[in-house]
């Protein structure tokens, strides 16, 4: 992934393609008469992460398809690990992996698995995190705990 840090090396390394978080990294143009641009492969978050990031700001949990299983999360946390677009989320229906109690867990979303997320119109559930530090997201783009008015 590339942005502006990286323009002068990219045109002299004859690399076209590039991906960015940016929309304006694909009206640079380069080249003597300025002709040229790169091919964007993925500019801005993902629609997924947009609705995701959506619900938190709402404050409502998501229906969701995520391996194939249907799930009612809350996402408290959206942002990027190891180069995605990840979320961390608590699970409302115990559909996380092997948990057999049916009760609400923390589960940690690579958000190009999400399919088919719709926020819904259902009250948000408060819940501590497990622990001092979420290992799910290291670049955190947005955490609801941050948010004014949340107590978590």
């Amino acid at each position: 992934m590339v942005d502006r840090t990286s323009i002068a090396f990219m045109e002299r390394s004859k690399i076209t393609r590039a991906a960015t978080f940016n929309p304006k990294f694909a009206e640079h143009r380069y080249g003597r008469d300025l002709k040229n641009r790169f091919h964007i492969i993925r500019a801005g978050h993902s629609q997924a992460f947009r609705t995701l990031r959506e619900a938190i700001l709402q404050r409502r949990p998501v229906r969701l398809s995520y391996g194939g299983t249907q799930q009612t999360a809350c996402p408290y946390i959206v942002g990027h690990a190891g180069g995605e677009e990840r979320a961390f989320a608590l699970a409302l229906d115990g559909a996380r992996q092997g948990n057999k109690s049916g009760q609400s867990g923390w589960i940690c979303l690579r958000v190009a698995n999400v399919r088919e997320v719709e926020i819904l119109d259902q009250p948000w559930k408060e819940q501590a995190y497990p622990g001092r530090v979420q290992r799910c997201v290291d670049q955190v783009h947005l955490d609801v705990t941050r948010l004014s008015g949340v107590n978590s």
